[in-house]
């Protein structure tokens, strides 16, 4: 499902937004399906049904640009001097914001996906970068012999794909551009500045998963922090 408002250029002022909401699913081929499950019952096969990694239900975006009406050829100061036309007139502003659901992963367990016993998505007291998800929540199975080809191993537990979610995204950049006029036939100085990530939002990349290491749950990396660069551009 999607929708979208949008406002044309007008004014000095245009806007673009959209929601999505959406599921997307499918089989998971993953490595962790080689032994332990017997593939002729359906339940065996539910089990590999689960949240892509693309999958993210939902999603907001906007976009908007806003010209201000003051300098020369503008509603407000047409008649100003190059000095104050310099410092008032010929500013622009615009930005991006971005917010989607974080993006969903496996919790495994050595060579297998473990049992899990209660939600885990989120710890007692919160998600930390220390600890993301209930790491109490999975253990591992208790090992077997297989009958027919010997030896003992782990089986596959009870634990789905991609059935916790790492953070989402929260994303603010923002320009700021200004235009001097600089002469005739077209000659223009133009200065802008971008802050990407302007509100310095953290936004942390997928936990370490594998709950037979004592990192499991731990956020190691991490989108940019705040980032700010300015460019200057002659037209003529």
């Amino acid at each position: 499902m999607q929708a979208t408002l949008t406002k044309r250029f007008s004014a000095g002022l245009a806007f673009q937004s959209a929601y999505t909401w959406s599921h997307n699913i499918g089989t998971i081929n993953t490595p962790y399906q080689s032994i332990g499950r017997d593939y002729l019952k359906a339940s065996a096969l539910e089990q590999d049904i689960a949240n892509t990694e693309i999958n993210a239900p939902q999603r907001f975006v906007a976009n908007w640009q806003w010209e201000l009406p003051f300098g020369k050829g503008k509603k407000f100061g047409n008649s100003w001097s190059s000095a104050v036309d310099g410092i008032l007139g010929g500013w622009r502003f615009a930005g991006v914001l971005a917010f989607q659901s974080g993006s969903p992963f496996t919790v495994t367990g050595g060579t297998n996906v473990p049992n899990r016993i209660c939600d885990g998505q989120k710890p007692p007291g919160g998600h930390t970068v220390q600890t993301w998800f209930d790491t109490s929540c999975f253990v591992l199975p208790t090992p077997v012999t297989d009958p027919v080809r010997g030896g003992v191993f782990t089986p596959v537990g009870n634990s789905g794909y991609n059935i916790l979610r790492g953070d989402g995204i929260r994303q603010n950049d923002l320009s700021v551009t200004k235009f001097f006029n600089i002469g005739g036939e077209g000659r223009q100085l133009q200065f802008r500045a971008e802050f990407l990530n302007a509100l310095n939002n953290p936004q942390f990349l997928l936990p370490l998963s594998n709950i037979q290491l004592g990192t499991a749950g731990l956020v190691t990396v991490a989108n940019p922090a705040r980032n700010i660069q300015f460019a200057i551009k002659y037209s003529f």
